[in-house]
């Protein structure tokens, strides 16, 4: 066993939390950035990037839909952005919208663990995927 190894075994749960809190400190966002992926380049809405511990980069793809509310997401965009995930080999995919997402949505991104988040009356959020088929989370 290696020294640093050794530390993390002698540390308590709560030392060790905040150790691996101080090595994800490393957090960019940026905005329409375009990523490479085998199937060519996509300009993703908002890229939320970190590093932990030293080097393992963590990619959050997040796209924006300013659609009004009779306007519904469909499945298709949520299967667009988890291709895109999968092409540019992302880690997590987050889609928010103005506007409801239709079942096939719904079924399709938590099936796949894509987060959609409904924004609502100027901040009000429904995490829509949070718990299909039951009450929606609902944050002020």
């Amino acid at each position: 066993m290696t020294q640093n190894s050794q530390e993390v075994v002698e540390i308590g749960p709560t030392q060790f939390e905040t150790q691996v809190k101080r090595g994800l400190r490393d957090f960019r966002v940026s905005h329409r950035r375009m990523l490479e992926g085998s199937g060519g380049q996509y300009e993703i809405d908002v890229v939320a990037e970190f590093e932990a511990l030293g080097g393992a980069s963590i990619i959050v793809l997040v796209e924006c839909k300013y659609y009004r509310r009779s306007n519904p997401i469909k499945r298709d965009t949520v299967m667009t952005l988890h291709a895109k995930l999968q092409d540019v080999g992302a880690h997590k995919g987050i889609l928010f919208s103005t506007s409801r997402f239709q079942r096939g949505a719904l079924q399709y991104a938590k099936a796949h663990g894509i987060g959609l988040v409904r924004v609502e009356d100027g901040g009000t959020v429904g995490y829509e995927t949070k718990m299909l088929g039951a009450s929606r989370d609902r944050r002020p």
